[in-house]
């Protein structure tokens, strides 16, 4: 199956699409756009600042998580709240970080009476009293390679992660082994991340 440009394999992840609607995660003005074809592969614009991740890379970014039904999954920027609430259908255990307040109002609204813990923190240093994390996504681009979110995943634990190399950003699917194995994806481009171990605010 795919969605764009971008292949999905997770069967997971397909069941999950079919019920979840992405119009309920999006304001009022912009929802009539959440599955126009023309914006699978461009973000949605939802605040003078903030914009939605395209729904063919984020999918694509999940997918690549290998998610399991019992996963406890790290995400750093919650966004909009859609793709939490697709991992949480399928069956994953989702710690989720938002320190931006509009975007945070946002998603508490929009994932009300969802399993999940949606903490106002700083997403760049991860959340230690959670840890260990089976996975772990972040949906903002990093200076470097995250070392909190990196420290506190599982032996064996993925991560996908954009990391700005140069004037470029590229995907980056991280494992955690002793050193961490890397491999390159595709090349994407992202907001900055902000926070102690991003770019700053």
């Amino acid at each position: 199956m795919s969605i764009g440009s971008l292949p999905i394999r997770s069967k997971e992840l397909q069941a999950a699409l079919k019920k979840v609607d992405r119009s309920m995660f999006l304001p009022p003005n912009v929802r009539h756009l959440a599955y126009d074809p023309n914006y699978i592969d461009s973000p949605i614009q939802v605040s003078q600042k903030h914009s939605t991740t395209a729904l063919s890379l984020g999918l694509f970014m999940l997918d690549q998580l290998e998610l399991e039904s019992g996963h406890k999954v790290l995400e750093v920027g919650t966004g909009t709240g859609y793709y939490t609430a697709l991992m949480i259908q399928m069956g994953c255990d989702v710690v989720t970080l938002e320190m931006d307040d509009e975007m945070y109002q946002l998603a508490s609204k929009a994932l009300a009476g969802m399993r999940v813990k949606l903490i106002k923190a700083d997403g760049s240093l991860g959340f230690l009293p959670e840890a260990p994390y089976d996975r772990a996504i972040i949906w903002s681009a990093s200076p470097f390679l995250p070392c909190g979110p990196l420290s506190q995943l599982r032996e064996g634990g993925v991560m996908i992660v954009p990391l700005q190399v140069g004037e470029r950003q590229y995907l980056y699917k991280v494992i955690r082994t002793e050193p961490p194995t890397m491999l390159r994806l595709i090349e994407v481009l992202f907001g900055k991340m902000d926070g102690i171990c991003g770019f700053g605010r």
